[in-house]
């Protein structure tokens, strides 16, 4: 669910993952790889959500519509 969500926003959005790698500090291949994830770290959830200006729970499916 998480990643699903991930991946609805960024395309929405036009954002790409390697800018969202950079931002994170990671590879462009890890955040492919949570974007087929249900779950991923908090720490990374929150790095995100706060990149992306929704709240964590927007990606986590808690509340989807917040978006």
């Amino acid at each position: 669910m998480f990643g699903q969500n991930l991946l609805e926003i960024i395309n929405r959005r036009g954002i790409k993952q390697a800018h969202l790698a950079r931002v994170l500090g990671v590879s462009r291949q890890r955040i492919n790889q949570i974007t087929k994830s249900r779950k991923v770290r908090p720490k990374i959830a929150e790095a995100l959500a706060a990149e992306l200006g929704v709240d964590v729970e927007v990606l986590t499916g808690a509340n989807v519509d917040s978006e």
